[in-house]
């Protein structure tokens, strides 16, 4: 269900936990993840737009 939920094949999700790059939990052989984790590990990887940075540049400037 995460690879799916991430589009990824299930091979690199193994290999994304072995490195510790996605959040994951571990009872006694079964990986688990939670969809939370998963939905915001994939928010933090989330580039930008130019217009998103131009709007956090100039709520910036109006508030400072």
């Amino acid at each position: 269900q995460a690879a799916k939920l991430l589009n990824i094949a299930k091979p690199t999700l193994y290999s994304k936990t072995s490195k510790q790059e996605i959040p994951f939990m571990k009872r006694g052989k079964r990986v688990l993840f939670r969809k939370s984790e998963l939905m915001q590990w994939l928010e933090n990887g989330k580039h930008r737009s130019q217009a998103e940075l131009d709007q956090m540049a100039n709520d910036y400037l109006i508030k400072n």
